[in-house]
Protein backbone atom coordinates (compact mmCIF):
# COMPACT_ATOMS: atom_id res chain seq x y z
CA UNK A 1 0.00 0.00 0.00
CA UNK A 2 2.91 2.35 0.75
CA UNK A 3 4.41 1.71 -2.68
CA UNK A 4 1.09 2.59 -4.31
CA UNK A 5 1.02 5.99 -2.57
CA UNK A 6 4.63 6.70 -3.55
CA UNK A 7 3.88 5.76 -7.14
CA UNK A 8 0.75 7.95 -7.17
CA UNK A 9 2.62 10.93 -5.69
CA UNK A 10 5.40 10.47 -8.23
CA UNK A 11 2.83 10.52 -11.04
CA UNK A 12 1.22 13.68 -9.59
CA UNK A 13 4.60 15.42 -9.40
CA UNK A 14 5.40 14.39 -12.97
CA UNK A 15 2.04 15.79 -14.12
CA UNK A 16 2.69 19.07 -12.32
CA UNK A 17 6.16 19.36 -13.85
CA UNK A 18 4.73 18.61 -17.30
CA UNK A 19 2.02 21.23 -16.80
CA UNK A 20 4.54 23.85 -15.68
CA UNK A 21 6.78 23.04 -18.66
CA UNK A 22 3.82 23.50 -21.00
CA UNK A 23 2.97 26.82 -19.35
CA UNK A 24 6.55 28.07 -19.66
CA UNK A 25 6.62 27.09 -23.33
CA UNK A 26 3.31 28.84 -23.90
CA UNK A 27 4.52 32.09 -22.37
CA UNK A 28 7.98 32.12 -23.95
CA UNK A 29 6.96 34.41 -26.78
CA UNK A 30 6.02 38.02 -26.08
CA UNK A 31 3.09 37.66 -28.48
CA UNK A 32 1.73 34.82 -26.35
CA UNK A 33 2.03 36.98 -23.26
CA UNK A 34 0.29 39.85 -25.04
CA UNK A 35 -2.55 37.57 -26.14
CA UNK A 36 -2.88 36.21 -22.61
CA UNK A 37 -2.98 39.74 -21.16
CA UNK A 38 -5.57 40.69 -23.77
CA UNK A 39 -7.74 37.73 -22.77
CA UNK A 40 -7.50 38.73 -19.13
CA UNK A 41 -8.46 42.32 -19.95
CA UNK A 42 -11.46 41.20 -22.01
CA UNK A 43 -12.49 38.81 -19.25
CA UNK A 44 -12.33 41.61 -16.68
CA UNK A 45 -14.40 43.88 -18.93
CA UNK A 46 -16.98 41.15 -19.41
CA UNK A 47 -17.13 40.50 -15.68
CA UNK A 48 -17.61 44.20 -15.00
CA UNK A 49 -20.36 44.46 -17.62
CA UNK A 50 -22.14 41.40 -16.21
CA UNK A 51 -22.03 42.84 -12.69
CA UNK A 52 -23.39 46.14 -13.97
CA UNK A 53 -26.19 44.42 -15.87
CA UNK A 54 -27.00 42.29 -12.83
CA UNK A 55 -27.21 45.33 -10.57
CA UNK A 56 -29.43 47.14 -13.06
CA UNK A 57 -31.71 44.12 -13.45
CA UNK A 58 -31.88 43.64 -9.70
CA UNK A 59 -32.92 47.28 -9.24
CA UNK A 60 -35.56 46.94 -11.95
CA UNK A 61 -36.97 43.83 -10.32
CA UNK A 62 -37.15 45.56 -6.95
CA UNK A 63 -38.92 48.57 -8.46
CA UNK A 64 -41.46 46.51 -10.43
CA UNK A 65 -43.74 45.58 -7.49
CA UNK A 66 -43.83 49.24 -6.47
CA UNK A 67 -44.83 50.26 -9.99
CA UNK A 68 -47.59 47.66 -10.05
CA UNK A 69 -48.96 48.80 -6.69
CA UNK A 70 -48.90 52.44 -7.80
CA UNK A 71 -50.78 51.53 -10.98
CA UNK A 72 -53.61 50.00 -8.96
Amino acid sequence: MGESNKSRKKMEIEEIISYSDDLVNLLKNQSDINEFENCIEISNQLRSRCRSDHAQLNTSLQDEPKAILNAL
